[in-house]
């Protein structure tokens, strides 16, 4: 870095360069991961080495920063998203310019989203719907469940332009995030581009899952459907809790519902909890406009999918459904009023439907056992 000085006597302005320690890339690579053991990697880049050498070796070697390795490149990425530190302490931390580290992260998230279509993936076979369905099942009760919705704000910088679009509800700038969650706690579908005023409902009649189940619905397997809140439209394909349940068994019904739902609550505290660097309670915010910031909350979700696979654990204790339960709502709760009034009034009839028989065939024999 360049500064310019004046002397005391006033001969004009000269240049005094501030020299960085010329410290080799891979001497940087050694002290900042090698040294490391897979528990302690864990902990500061959230992958295992395994998985460090795995999306080192997907990175395309034609990359702006051609001489920096895509290892190192990848760890600048993981520590930033990891922990949210700053530009300027990564800057010291790994002996690199901002201007680097900035590119290292920008590039390494572009990656990383280009491979979501291999890491979240929406379960249309039905083999892997009935083994979607059997583990909600298996937990609360609820039957037919291939996937529980809901929606995050992710929280940006003042944006330079379009500010006022990304201001939310609770007065702060977000991304709002729609995800998709089977019991595993992996993300299967993922909608990161709206801002932070957008409501649930239009993100969900925007997005391709929709698209899918209403137009595909002969290909889901019988009693399929997903699970969300009261901020989304009761449709056959979309079941929500009773506004004002009557019955016990109807009571019953939002108990398993809403037991079945918190995995999508568990899933976001986990994203937020692993990847630090989006969750505003740990961080702040994103510090980068909305186009870069989409791609770090795109590689969080890929990157989060892999270490649910591989079950890595994670560098703090895993937190509880209520806890997590408290972050989501805290980041996102704009489901003030029932939605089922908006759209199509025979999906409203059809969706009806369906939970009365829900209610009927299940709910009503626990009751009477």
């Amino acid at each position: 870095m360049n500064f310019g000085l004046i002397d005391g006597r006033g001969r004009g302005r000269q240049k005094q360069t501030i020299r960085r320690s010329r410290v080799s890339y891979e001497e940087t690579i050694r002290n900042m991961l090698d040294v490391y053991s897979d528990y302690m990697t864990i902990q500061y880049y959230r992958l295992d080495k395994t998985g460090i050498e795995y999306f080192a070796n997907r990175m395309p070697l034609s990359m702006t920063l051609g001489a920096i390795p895509n290892k190192l490149k990848l760890i600048v990425c993981l520590k930033y998203l990891a922990t949210g530190e700053s530009v300027r302490s990564l800057s010291l931390m790994f002996n690199l310019s901002k201007k680097t580290i900035c590119k290292c992260i920008h590039e390494t998230c572009e990656v990383l989203n280009s491979l979501s279509g291999e890491f979240v993936k929406f379960p249309e076979i039905i083999e892997h719907q009935n083994k979607v369905k059997a583990d909600f099942a298996n937990y609360s009760g609820f039957p037919g469940v291939i996937g529980a919705i809901d929606g995050t704000h992710i929280a940006i910088k003042r944006p330079r332009q379009d500010e006022h679009i990304y201001v939310n509800r609770k007065g702060f700038h977000s991304l709002n995030v729609q995800v998709v969650c089977d019991f595993t706690l992996k993300f299967t579908n993922c909608v990161v581009k709206w801002p932070g005023c957008t409501h649930d409902t239009a993100i969900w009649k925007e997005c391709g899952l929709y698209q899918y189940v209403t137009r595909y619905m002969g290909q889901l397997s019988n009693d399929s459907w997903l699970i969300g809140d009261t901020g989304y439209p009761l449709r056959e394909y979309l079941l929500t809790p009773f506004a004002d349940p009557q019955t016990a068994a109807e009571e019953m019904f939002n108990d398993q519902l809403c037991k079945a739902r918190c995995t999508i609550e568990r899933a976001i505290g986990l994203l937020k909890s692993r990847f630090r660097t989006i969750s505003h309670k740990m961080t702040g915010c994103i510090n980068f406009e909305p186009e870069k910031a989409i791609q770090v909350v795109g590689a969080a979700i890929v990157l989060h999918n892999y270490c649910v696979d591989r079950r890595l654990p994670l560098p703090v204790p895993v937190p509880t459904a209520a806890a997590t339960a408290v972050e989501a709502a805290d980041v996102y709760s704009d489901v003030g009023r029932c939605r089922e009034l908006d759209g199509d009034a025979n999906q409203l009839i059809k969706g009806r439907a369906v939970r009365q028989r829900i209610v009927h065939s299940y709910m009503a024999q626990g009751n009477e056992s």
